[in-house]
């Protein structure tokens, strides 16, 4: 396998979701990558990416999605004594939150949040111009 490629700006999300999965990798019980791979139906090579010493920025947030989404229905069959769906649900969902949460906001956007709230707040004119 390629070392890991330079994460570019905004794609530290990647190790954190790379520190997650490792997490859920114990909860799943899942006992090599290779396990976990073939019980999430997940390429071997794209799940490598999620390895958090050596996490690959080219994965993209929509491949983690359908990794999670993997693991939610892997541990709604297999669930331990007094855990529910729910709290599987919850698990997870607070988890991809938390990457959720590490992915940069790209600049346009966060000064487009912070011109309406200025309208909000202080009732003040818009200072950008939207395009549409």
């Amino acid at each position: 396998m390629k070392a890991a490629r330079p994460t570019s700006q905004g794609s530290g999300w990647i190790f954190v979701a790379a520190r997650e999965f490792a997490d859920l990798m114990s909860w799943l019980h899942f006992e090599s990558w290779s396990e976990a791979a073939r019980r999430l139906h997940v390429n071997r090579r794209t799940l490598a990416k999620l390895h958090h010493p050596t996490a690959d920025s080219t994965l993209s947030l929509e491949t983690v999605d359908r990794i999670f989404h993997a693991a939610f229905q892997v541990r709604s069959l297999d669930l331990e004594p007094g855990e529910t769906v729910e709290n599987v649900f919850d698990k997870l969902a607070a988890a991809r939150f938390r990457i959720t949460l590490s992915v940069a906001v790209k600049p346009a956007a966060a000064d487009e949040f912070a011109d309406e709230m200025q309208q909000r707040t202080h009732g003040l004119p818009p200072t950008t111009r939207k395009t549409r």
